[in-house]
This record gives C-alpha cells, sequence and structure tokens, in this order.
C-alpha cells in the first residue's frame, strides 16, 4: 500500500484551491486547508486560518508534520502597491521556503508568468531568458521565486500562463470578456 501525503494548501478558498483541495483529499492525502476565510472542511480536510500575509508569520507549526506545501496564496489581479506585493508575494513565501527547508517539507510555489514577461513577448521565451517582470505583481514574484531558490530546500516552481475554468481571473477572464463583445 502507498503512503499517502500530508499536504498544506495555502490560499485553499482561492480559484486553484478550491479545486486542489477536493481532489487532493479524493485521493486519500491528508489536506491542511488553510485560508483567511476558513470554509474548506470535508473527509481528509482540516481547516486552518491564515493570518494576514502582510504582517511577519511564523510557518513552522501549520508545516510540523506535513510531505509538502503548495503555496497558493498570495495577492493578485487587484491594484495594490510595489510595497503590499513584495510583503505578501515574496516576503511571505521567502519566510515560507525557508521554513519549509527547517522541516524539510517539498515546497510547490505557483508563480506567475509575470515575472518572466509581461502578458506578451514578442518572441518565444524559454527558461533561459533573463526574466523581465513588467510590474510590482511580476517583480514580488520573481523575489519570491528566488527567495525559494535560496532558502536551500526541495522545491517545485510553476509559472502558468494562463489558468481557465469556471470563475477564472486574470488573462482568460479577459479574453473571455472581450470574445463576448458585439462585432461592428
Amino acid at each position: 500500500m502507498v503512503s499517502k501525503a500530508i499536504v498544506l494548501v495555502t490560499g485553499s478558498d482561492g480559484f486553484i484551491g478550491r479545486h486542489l483541495v477536493p481532489h487532493l483529499a479524493a485521493e486519500g492525502h491528508r489536506v491542511i486547508a488553510a485560508s483567511r476565510s476558513v470554509v474548506t472542511d470535508g473527509p481528509n480536510i482540516t481547516p486552518a486560518r491564515l493570518p494576514d500575509l502582510s504582517e511577519p508569520f511564523d510557518w513552522e507549526p501549520l508545516l510540523r508534520g506535513c510531505d509538502a506545501v503548495v503555496h497558493l496564496a498570495g495577492i493578485a489581479h487587484t491594484f495594490a502597491n510595489d510595497d503590499l506585493y513584495d510583503r505578501i508575494n515574496h516576503q511571505a513565501t521567502a519566510a515560507l521556503a525557508r521554513a519549509a527547508a527547517r522541516c524539510k517539507v517539498h515546497l510547490v510555489f505557483i508563480s506567475s508568468i509575470a515575472a518572466q514577461s509581461g502578458s506578451f513577448s514578442a518572441s518565444e521565451l524559454t527558461e533561459a531568458d533573463t526574466p523581465k517582470p513588467i510590474n510590482a505583481y511580476g517583480r514580488s514574484k520573481l523575489a519570491a521565486e528566488q527567495a525559494i531558490r535560496a532558502s536551500g530546500g526541495s522545491f517545485t516552481i510553476l509559472r502558468p500562463v494562463v489558468i481557465y475554468g469556471e470563475g477564472e481571473k486574470g488573462n482568460l477572464a479577459t479574453i473571455r470578456k472581450i470574445s463576448l463583445l458585439p462585432f461592428p
């Protein structure tokens, strides 16, 4: 019999988290569903409240006993100043990465294509290209990636270009709205 993992999912009430948490639980993993508003509950799911991530926070109590953490919590799709993006998307993630390394927990970080570039590029981009984020959000995501790499822990960083599904936000939501505009 294969041992199932204990997985902390931050931002469990967000677009990805609302789909990921029940999926992991249905696969038999034990999930700690962490968010500012604890709404996720069910078999194999333990809700946990996250504090305001713009303030320093000790991640270790949530990480103890976990095999992995999927970090989805952050600020996106809203106006915020550079400092707030940095504190939530970069500094909180850096603290999580250091704690995960100390606890020997694998960190899966959902970053953004914004860490690499703007919403489009005149040429094909590869992982070898130097990142050139064009806004505070992208800079905060890139800084978070760099902090994760520097933490010394085990990690996976994903940079999705588009995430789609019912209730999506971001690039695809904009494309969907444009597609519904009447043609002249």
